[in-house]
């Protein structure tokens, strides 16, 4: 009897620091007002370091946000082309007319994503002056590298810290 109700403990302790660490590994899924501070914050860095003026400011603000409403769109079409695509191609005799129409429609909308990306980098060659342009890149550089280096020491950190079993060492650590 004392066994069977230690082993049912046991299994619920267990049960419940599986759950607990679940949801400390899981983070919150939706994390928007912070996303949003931090992008108007690094906005406002930008404009600081640039000394933009105000007419600058306005026009940059207006191409981005006309940049992010095609870009959000596009991505949005694309992930449901590919979805489709996907889907077609699993089947068992997928149409082929219909796999070709689907890259070709694919194909188009990225073509168009690429065009919106030259279309925001000349309007934003227009808007800042050749020195500010330039500060502005060797900023972006800066946070390509520090990225590019924190993802490099994660990796090694991955690459050390895995078990022969395909797990972390320690169990404790929820590092992706």
């Amino acid at each position: 009897m004392k066994t069977n109700v230690s082993r049912y403990l046991a299994a619920v302790v267990v049960a419940a620091m599986v759950f607990l660490q679940a949801g400390a590994c899981a983070g919150e899924t939706e994390n928007t007002g912070q996303k949003v501070g931090y992008k108007e914050a690094r906005i406002k860095k930008m404009s600081k370091d640039l000394q933009l003026t105000p007419q600058q400011e306005e026009a940059l603000t207006r191409d981005r946000e006309e940049f992010t409403s095609r870009s959000k769109g596009l991505k949005e079409s694309i992930r449901s082309a590919r979805t489709g695509l996907k889907e077609e191609l699993e089947k068992p005799a997928p149409d082929k007319v219909k796999v070709d129409s689907l890259v070709a429609e694919i194909k188009d909308m990225m073509g168009r994503q690429m065009q919106n990306r030259v279309d925001k980098i000349m309007n934003m060659k227009k808007i800042l002056t050749p020195e500010q342009l330039n500060k502005m890149k060797e900023s972006m550089k800066a946070n390509k590298d520090m990225k590019r280096d924190k993802h490099s020491k994660r990796d090694k950190f991955k690459k050390h810290n895995k078990s022969d079993k395909g797990g972390y060492k320690d169990n404790n650590d929820c590092m992706m």
